[in-house]
């Protein structure tokens, strides 16, 4: 939905018509002033951002009341307001309402096929037995309830949902691309190419059990890493995530000497990839441990942090709050053989630093192929509860994080060096582009 000119903030716009606001509609302004003004004093990257936050406020407004006088055209509201911090660890949620229609999950589908960006549209990925639309992997989708192109990528993007806001164009792209079969509804009409070149309309008549869609690949992928040796002689390590698994329970050492002991079991491979597409981050340090020990590295610091005080602008710090991340050698890493790094729009905070100590440390010996990464280097905060007609909670990134020159990072994607993505023929059968492509590489 394309919202209405900013309007102000104590009435609302119609296509033609100035109107006072319902007192529903009262509650809600007052509601979304809330969320604004705590992002706004919080949110470490805030005084980067160049807005004003009654000009967030007026957008989000204006969205409120181009739809209906109702909870669903205001939870669309508060998600205008979260994306337009472009911060990567806020996010936004209610206490009982995620994963339904009116709030679906961001990267879900509810149709049982997940897909991923393709060109200025999408691709289905991968799909579970019998998903209701009857789609098969490679199929593209291109066009949905009569948007095509960017306008379909941008509805799935700006409808209300539950999750994180965005920091890049990429990780906006991988974020719509990954949640546009979650947004559907019963009705929808989805227009499919598939791949002998025939489009054919699909009707959405039913919404299944969520299917996470976050990864390109099917699987849960609740593990802290995992390896195959291909039978080119390729090792590929997987890492879905460097979050600390609740069971076991793991300290970040301990995570990092599981991580070390998958590595053990390939790392004679005379080369090697790491898959960190869609990782939504964690433990930083764990990440930047694996970097020490890769071709080429040369030590030194990649960025420094600290956390904001609060309604500062420009900038300060809070005493005490400042650490810098670091890159040492890792014996536990070492590796002399061939090194590519897989990432893609998903990759997130210590996935985004993963890729920039790659990026910066390790003087071209390590190619980084896939898509530009997330460009969310905070962290998350305090959570934050408000709204008494629909409650609502969000969470806060306090951190502001900057290169060793001073210059803010979030938003800063790491570019890849060997830009690819994956392709319809190849998904259809059952081949990962990216992945050859970066095998390819280190053969």
């Amino acid at each position: 939905m394309t919202p209405a000119a900013p309007v102000p903030v104590d009435a609302g716009c119609s296509a033609t018509d100035c109107l006072e606001l319902s007192a529903r509609q009262r509650e809600h302004q007052k509601d979304l002033r809330t969320f604004v003004d705590r992002l706004a004093i919080t949110t470490g990257s805030f005084p980067d951002l160049g807005v004003e936050p009654d000009a967030i406020l007026n957008d989000a407004l204006a969205t409120l009341v181009s739809g209906a006088d109702d909870d669903a055209s205001y939870f669309t509201a508060a998600r205008r307001a979260l994306i337009a911090f472009r911060d990567g660890h806020v996010d936004l949620f209610s206490p009982d309402r995620c994963g339904t229609p009116e709030l679906p999950e961001l990267m879900n589908s509810a149709v049982g096929a997940c897909t991923q960006p393709y060109r200025d549209h999408a691709v289905v990925s991968f799909v579970s037995a019998g998903n209701s639309l009857g789609l098969a992997s490679g199929d593209e989708i291109i066009e949905v309830d009569g948007q095509g192109g960017q306008a379909m990528l941008d509805g799935a993007f700006n409808h209300a949902a539950c999750g994180v806001g965005s920091s890049s164009d990429s990780n906006r792209r991988y974020i719509s691309a990954t949640s546009l079969l979650g947004t559907v509804h019963v009705g929808s009409r989805v227009v499919v190419l598939h791949r002998d070149g025939s489009t054919e309309t699909k009707t959405v008549e039913r919404l299944g059990k969520p299917l996470l869609c976050r990864f390109p690949g099917e699987g849960n992928h609740a593990y802290p890493a995992n390896a195959t040796r291909r039978s080119d002689g390729v090792a590929v390590i997987e890492v879905p995530s460097f979050l600390l698994p609740t069971r076991p329970q793991l300290t970040e050492s301990e995570l990092t000497a599981t991580i070390a002991e998958i590595f053990d079991e390939v790392k004679d491979a005379p080369g090697m990839v790491w898959d960190l597409r869609g990782n939504p981050g964690g433990a930083t340090f764990v990440g930047l441990s694996i970097v020490g020990g890769m071709p080429g590295l040369r030590p030194g610091t990649i960025a420094k942090c600290a956390e904001r005080k609060p309604g500062s602008r420009p900038f300060q710090a809070a005493a005490g709050t400042s650490f810098p991340f670091v890159v040492r050698p890792n014996s536990a890493f070492a590796y002399a053989g061939k090194v590519a790094v897989v990432v893609d729009g998903l990759t997130t905070s210590a996935g985004d630093y993963f890729a920039l100590a790659v990026s910066t440390l390790t003087q071209g010996k390590v190619a980084i192929v896939g898509a530009p990464t997330s460009g969310a280097y905070g962290g998350v905060g305090q959570g934050y509860e408000f709204g008494d007609i629909a409650p609502l909670r969000f969470t806060a990134d306090v951190m502001r994080c900057t290169d060793p020159s001073d210059r803010p990072l979030e938003r800063r994607a790491i570019e890849p060096t060997h830009p690819v993505e994956l392709e319809p023929s190849d998904l259809a059968a059952g081949r990962d582009t990216v992945l050859e492509a970066a095998a390819a590489l280190v053969r």
